[in-house]
């Protein structure tokens, strides 16, 4: 079932003055996004809030009818997915003398919504619907005529504005829900029960992403304005393996390895394993290691890819009671809300339930093991006890319907221990290796056991503090011109 879009917008009854602030308030708005994007990235919150002002007039008037807010929010998707697309290519290249002509010529070409449909399914994946098509094809030309960039990086392109529309979609959504309430209720209902538990999927996916795209790096003060992503370092990792060798007399003995690799990449190979026999991941590291940057990374990384769901539990907002399984639902239940603005920490139901008519297989991220206690002993103790209760908790799950895995980040020795006694091999326990240069002794084997540490990358040698530093200082200099 669809709905007319001319139904929705009624452009044809709009008055003219009207239909001119429509338009100039959307030049503006992309305009924001193209000058909001620095080396900081794009200020999606001032973008969203140029629109809204741009478009504040008609709120409450006779015209602010359903039609002008599907309107508004086909604006606001657009300007987003933009936005998220231009990011990488204004990075790689200046803004050009000809970007507000590129914005205009965009906009005439890509805001032709008349005689579209929105179908049930478009506020939740926006990219199936043929609403965008215009834009695909001017997105490019804009691209390159407001830059001063050559390539275009065509064949991921597509692929990239149509996630960038899912995002910007469940921003939008997210960032004003009672004024888009009328639209989602409405489609959301025509879908039926999977498109609203997708959509309480989805606005949980926006309050993870925030925490990477836009929310700002950790800062005593509260003074830091600059985004996570702005200054994060993929991450490498190293992890130990025991297999039984022979040696120069012929003699069995057991050996330990030492891995070297992208921390990224081994988490993604980890999710393409079989859930049933390699269900859980243990990211380790010290204070200030970087497990929590790296979490918030990895969940935006999975949620883009489009998968998996995703669900991110901060443990230091969950009570372990004894039984795993009822905390998780507690606490997604507890957390949820439906007029957070940058989207929600829970969900308005229960995954476990959800997963058993849903395709998607999912993700759980447990963060912040650290924190349920300041103590060393106690700290070994949660980890035993989460550790266990996850690998009861998900063995049964995996033998029967969507694949179900869990990631927890916590301390070394504290996880080193609970893993032992859970009976849970080490060599799923990936330790966050430092920015700096690696050594044999960084990964926990002496000097004399060089040839056991195995890095075919060749990523030891790197020392990334110089590019670390390298981005705070540009970030910091960029911000004072601004």
């Amino acid at each position: 079932m669809t709905l007319s879009l001319i139904q929705f917008v009624a452009l044809h009854n709009i008055a003219s003055q009207d239909k001119t602030q429509l338009y100039s308030a959307g030049f503006h708005g992309i305009l924001a996004v193209l000058e909001a994007i620095g080396p900081t990235g794009p200020n999606i919150p001032n973008v969203l809030s140029n629109l809204k002002s741009g478009f504040g007039a008609l709120a409450g008037t006779t015209d602010d009818a359903p039609g002008n807010r599907a309107w508004v929010w086909a604006f606001k998707t657009l300007s987003c997915a933009a936005s998220e697309v231009l990011r990488a290519e204004r990075i790689k290249a200046p803004l050009s003398a000809k970007k507000d002509e590129a914005v205009q010529q965009f906009l005439s070409a890509a805001v032709q919504f008349d005689g579209a449909e929105l179908e049930s399914l478009t506020l939740l994946n926006p990219s199936l619907s043929t609403l965008f098509n215009k834009a695909r094809a001017a997105l490019g030309p804009m691209i390159l005529k407001a830059t001063t960039g050559m390539d275009l990086e065509v064949t991921t392109l597509d692929e990239r504005f149509s996630r960038a529309l899912r995002t910007g979609s469940n921003r939008t959504l997210c960032e004003d829900p009672e004024y888009f309430r009328t639209l989602e209720d409405g489609l959301t209902g025509l879908a039926g029960e999977s498109a609203r538990r997708d959509g309480h999927w989805a606005r949980h996916a926006h309050w993870i992403s925030h925490q990477f795209t836009d929310a700002p790096t950790f800062s005593p003060d509260e003074d830091e304005i600059i985004p996570l992503e702005s200054v994060y370092l993929p991450s490498r990792c190293f992890w130990h393996d025991t297999i039984k060798i022979e040696d120069e007399d012929g003699e069995e003995k057991w050996q330990t390895y030492a891995h070297v690799a992208d921390l990224h990449k081994t988490a993604v190979d980890w999710l393409s394993c079989d859930a049933q026999h390699d269900p859980l991941c243990v990211v380790t590291g010290g204070p200030g290691s970087g497990k929590s940057s790296f979490a918030r990374a990895f969940a935006h990384e999975v949620i883009q890819g489009g998968t998996f769901r995703v669900l991110f539990i901060q443990l230091q907002h969950m009570t372990l009671s004894g039984s795993l399984h009822d905390d998780i639902v507690r606490y997604v239940d507890r957390r949820d809300t439906a007029t957070g603005k940058h989207g929600s920490p829970g969900i308005a139901g229960n995954p476990f339930d959800w997963r058993k008519t849903d395709e998607k297989p999912v993700l759980m991220i447990f963060d912040g093991l650290d924190e349920l206690s300041t103590k060393e002993e106690d700290g070994e103790r949660n980890a035993r006890e989460l550790l266990l209760a996850l690998k009861l908790l998900l063995s049964p799950l995996n033998a029967d319907g969507t694949p179900i895995r869990a990631m927890v980040l916590g301390r070394n020795l504290a996880c080193q221990g609970a893993m032992e006694t859970a009976n849970i091999p080490l060599n799923t326990m990936l330790n966050i290796a430092p920015i700096a240069e690696m050594t044999s002794a960084t990964c926990s084997m002496s000097s004399k056991n060089v040839k056991e540490v195995k890095d075919p990358d060749s990523l030891m040698a790197l020392d990334q503090r110089a590019e670390y530093w390298r981005k705070w200082a540009t970030l910091k200099w960029f911000d004072r011109l601004c």
